[in-house]
């Protein structure tokens, strides 16, 4: 949890020179808890370990502390459209039908519908909108292709589909590691961003580590400690940080 303090505390710290206060983090802990926590067992703390994982990556990208920040925010609203699908469909331990499917790739959309409403949210939105788009074009729900999805969304769809093939599913168990390397590989150029892939790779052992980690750790415990000592400003003014809109990779 050392790094995802670091932000916490770091953004803190910026906010508490520019006298304003996230409303994002305020939402945060009362909405996710509520949300993306409450769906059972196999994607207890998923959100959470996939904000981490993409954390890392971006870290291994050289992204600045800023933009980690949004990518660890945009993590933990990646789900959010899932409190609005069918839980059968998502428990369903065989194959989904075609019009199954169409109604679980709605989840994105639902996602950002939610967000559209929350105005300190808005610069996350295409991270959590597109993160199943695939680099091949062939993804879901705006069929992005290559460098026009996201920089957020490209990090995060590699970093969902690696606590996915950790976490035992519904259908079939978690996958080993070398299973997980494997299929990254395989992905790469296709699937997901080969460049963000590689990085992912350079630092898996960490990456797999968070996967790994006790799935009771609260997110509230980590968000509530920092946003407790944060205060509004005098003029009442409240702000979001800007997202990593005009950084390429």
């Amino acid at each position: 949890m050392t790094v995802i303090k670091q932000i916490l505390v770091q953004e803190q710290r910026r906010r508490r020179m520019t006298g304003k206060m996230s409303d994002t983090l305020f939402w945060l802990v009362h909405c996710l808890t509520a949300t993306i926590d409450s769906q059972g067992s196999f994607w207890e703390g998923h959100s959470e370990r996939v904000a981490r994982m993409a954390v890392r990556v971006g870290q291994q990208m050289d992204l600045p502390s800023a933009v980690l920040s949004d990518l660890y925010f945009a993590g933990l609203l990646h789900d959010l459209g899932r409190a609005r699908l069918d839980e059968k469909l998502l428990m369903k331990p065989g194959p989904l039908s075609p019009d199954e499917w169409a109604h679980v790739r709605q989840g994105p959309v639902l996602a950002d519908s939610i967000m559209a409403d929350v105005q300190p949210l808005q610069h996350l939105r295409s991270a959590v909108r597109n993160h199943h788009e695939r680099f091949d074009g062939q993804g879901y729900p705006d069929r992005l292709m290559g460098r026009g999805i996201p920089l957020l969304a490209r990090i995060l769809g590699v970093a969902d589909a690696c606590d996915a093939m950790l976490s035992p599913r519904p259908h079939r168990p978690g996958m080993s590691p070398e299973e997980i390397d494997s299929a990254l590989r395989a992905g790469a150029g296709a699937q997901w961003d080969p460049q963000v892939v590689d990085r992912l790779m350079a630092c898996r052992t960490e990456v797999y580590h968070i996967g790994r980690q006790d799935k009771n750790v609260s997110l509230s415990n980590v968000v509530g400690q920092v946003v407790q000592s944060w205060s509004v400003d005098s003029s009442g003014k409240r702000a979001a940080s800007k997202g990593a809109g005009e950084i390429g990779f």
